[in-house]
């Protein structure tokens, strides 16, 4: 297990590509089937991008945007860009391109990846604004780029200047840099949402990346047999650090979602172990399922309704640390076996082991509901500054909380009641505002 502190984001990803190369890293969607990318596989794009990321002149200490959703590339190209020892500038692709601009501007990122013509268009369409932006090259993920001008380089993924083969001693030139790198130097800026002014980048050095992923592993059990599906934007920090640097940390299998859309497809067919998302999407879970048993005849709809009432009579019990009781025994046995599981399967595919809830407050009927099946749901709390500060812990779930500190985090209030936290996941500060 990597030592939170002691580590960098590359050389964990690395290390874990040393126990664990033949096993599945990413899962995803190529002509309509599931494709599997190996740890082996992946370190040799990433080592390939690295290589061409260098050629085009990215150094130490650059910032390198990713305008996309959720792909195998945005992995990839972020473990390239850490492999340089430079900072990964993680952008929206739902965003307008002016505030696209505001964070190219901001950060002065040096080159951006994008995922379709679509969103490299948000760059072009402010070639020419002022002050101009520092970007040189744009690099599109999937088709042709637009046209580009202003001193913009437009570069289709496919045609960067990869190696035709390895290119050993450049390799261990870049090898050489990278082990410079110390954990408390920043890895990336994540932009706040600017609901209090302008958005701010918050600059997380490796450690704070890493801890999370350590700390998680001290309460959850976490192991390269899980499954994660990578549902919310890898721009979001939770989605970061809890469905890619802790799966990556273990080497676990990562599905890279295709959107809301495929989502009850994807459950069913990649049969995740793990789970992370916001209360919006499991209240959405909720409420087709209650639709649909609505819609049954009378004696199914009876039947359905009495075993999520005996499964949340159960949920109740283990969640203050009861038996339910022998006689209930047969009731939920009966509960289960006609009813909840089937549900339960097809509402998360039938191998989830716990479903994370975090960025906004949990429904409690939502909660009630998801245990009733028999679903383990974790609750927790953080922000960009500090990616996760607290958690429930299976066998110790109580909804309408958001858990335990995790270990090496201290949270106190202050007198006016504001929450006050401090450890290794804190932010380093505000990119180009100290003051804040």
């Amino acid at each position: 297990m990597v030592n939170s502190t002691s580590s960098t984001v590359y050389r964990v990803f690395r290390q874990t590509v040393a126990a664990f190369g033949d096993r599945s890293a990413i899962r995803f969607r190529r002509g309509g089937k599931y494709v599997r990318l190996a740890y082996r596989e992946l370190e040799a794009n990433v080592m390939a991008l690295r290589r061409a990321l260098y050629r085009l002149g990215v150094r130490r200490g650059d910032r390198v945007a990713i305008l996309s959703y959720n792909r195998p590339e945005w992995i990839t190209a972020d473990l390239a860009v850490q492999g340089l020892g430079a900072v990964t500038v993680p952008i929206y692709h739902t965003l307008p391109s002016s505030q696209v601009a505001f964070y190219l501007r901001d950060s002065g990122a040096v080159a951006v990846f994008t995922e379709d013509a679509q969103q490299s268009a948000k760059l072009l369409d402010t070639r020419h604004a002022t002050p101009p932006l520092p970007v040189r090259d744009v690099i599109q993920f999937v088709g042709e780029p637009p046209v580009a001008n202003g001193g913009m380089r437009a570069i289709p993924y496919a045609e960067l200047p990869f190696s035709a083969s390895d290119d050993a001693e450049l390799d261990r030139a870049l090898d050489e840099m990278e082990a410079l790198v110390t954990p408390d130097r920043t890895a990336t800026f994540i932009y706040t949402s600017g609901t209090t002014g302008n958005p701010k980048g918050a600059m997380l050095c490796h450690t704070a990346l890493l801890h999370t992923s350590w700390a998680a592993r001290q309460v959850v059990h976490i192991s390269e047999s899980d499954v994660f599906l990578s549902f919310l934007p890898l721009c979001h920090v939770v989605e970061r650090v809890g469905g890619y640097y802790l799966p990556i940390s273990v080497g676990a299998e990562i599905v890279i979602s295709e959107g809301p859309f495929a989502l009850a497809q994807e459950l069913a067919e990649a049969q995740p172990t793990a789970f992370i998302c916001v209360p919006r999407v499991y209240d959405v879970v909720r409420e087709r399922v209650m639709e649909g048993i609505r819609r049954m005849p009378p004696l199914s709809r009876a039947l359905a309704l009495w075993a999520l009432r005996v499964g949340t009579k159960q949920a109740a019990s283990r969640e203050r640390g009861l038996s339910s009781g022998w006689m209930s025994a047969p009731a939920g046995w009966a509960a289960d076996r006609l009813v909840l599981r089937k549900i339960r399967d097809r509402v998360s595919g039938g191998r989830i082991r716990f479903l994370v809830s975090g960025g906004a407050p949990l429904n409690p009927e939502t909660g009630r509901f998801l245990q009733s099946l028999g679903l383990t749901v974790l609750e927790g709390y953080g922000l960009t500054e500090f990616p996760v500060i607290s958690l429930n812990i299976p066998g110790r779930v109580q909804l309408g909380s958001v858990g335990h500190a995790l270990p090496e985090v201290e949270v106190r209030l202050a007198d006016d009641g504001e929450i006050l936290v401090r450890g290794p996941s804190l932010m380093s500060g505000y990119w180009d505002q100290p003051e804040a």
